[in-house]
């Protein structure tokens, strides 16, 4: 297992941080609360978290702090402290050209999301961060099969494809075109990012995660995109050695923390409000 020395990467979030938390609009309109989402750059000062907060925390319940690099457990703030929940690699590959696909594959065309669609994105590791989390584990099926159903619709991916067996979808991989910089110039460029891939349980090992790998490749060859990428948790060792086999490489490590602002309190009459000050 080795990294790749790059200077910087994107989440598919920004290149660059300003110090300013921005809004998860899909993620605020499916809690109904507002989420944020800020991304600290390398040799970042924890001293410094209090600041970015100060002003986040009266317009966020839910803060996402993406820290690059193998974070502590927690980060301490003034009030209350940020809690890690999630540890993953990121990993990209050159995309592979004339690739044959397997027969099995093809390219989800339907504008209804089918239940065995469902099924799968519910087993994959996608999003694991809000199972994790006490507060949201609760909604953690449901946000999956709300988001599996906006990709479908073409709002939160840009293509899909299945693995189909015996009129059975046992095998699914999402796929978005986002921004990112080059890994040896640090310019942008377009890359495929692999949202979700799963492949049922009863058909691990068999080689079916791989090829859906490479209909990743084909769709981002088919649109002249050099760089295709997937984030893998740190502890599947399983994912990871699958992802190097078909020649990923990894290029970072991510620890993403939740702040739950104290500046909000639930009013049964209209939701989540800010807290009135004192």
């Amino acid at each position: 297992m080795k990294f790749l020395n790059i200077p910087k990467f994107n989440l598919g979030i920004k290149i660059e941080m300003e110090k300013s938390v921005c809004r998860v609009n899909w993620e605020s309109q499916f809690f109904g609360f507002p989420v944020g989402r800020i991304e600290l750059p390398v040799g970042f000062s924890e001293s410094k978290l209090d600041e970015v907060l100060r002003e986040a925390k009266k317009k966020y319940r839910l803060i996402e702090v993406i820290f690059q690099g193998n974070g502590a457990d927690t980060l301490q703030t003034a009030d209350v402290p940020c809690v890690c929940c999630d540890r993953h690699y990121l990993l990209k590959k050159p995309v592979s050209h004339n690739v044959p696909l397997d027969p099995h594959i093809k390219v989800y065309t339907s504008g209804l999301c089918s239940k065995q669609l469902e099924r799968l994105a519910v087993q994959s590791e996608s999003l694991i961060r809000i199972k994790r989390d006490p507060e949201l584990s609760p909604h953690y099926e449901r946000l999956l099969v709300t988001w599996i159903n906006r990709s479908v619709s073409g709002e939160l991916a840009d293509s899909i494809w299945t693995w189909k067996q015996d009129g059975d979808h046992i095998g699914l991989v999402i796929i978005r075109k986002i921004l990112s910089a080059n890994q040896r110039s640090d310019s942008p460029e377009y890359e495929g990012r692999i949202g979700i891939l799963a492949v049922d349980s009863n058909f691990h090992g068999v080689g079916i995660t791989e090829q859906m790998f490479e209909a990743c490749d084909f769709w981002c060859s088919s649109l002249d995109i050099p760089t295709v990428s997937f984030i893998a948790q740190k502890n599947n060792k399983r994912s990871i050695l699958t992802c190097e086999k078909t020649g990923y490489e990894i290029v970072a490590e991510v620890t993403i923390y939740h702040y739950w602002s104290p500046d909000w309190i639930y009013d049964v009459r209209c939701g989540w409000t800010q807290r009135a000050a004192v």
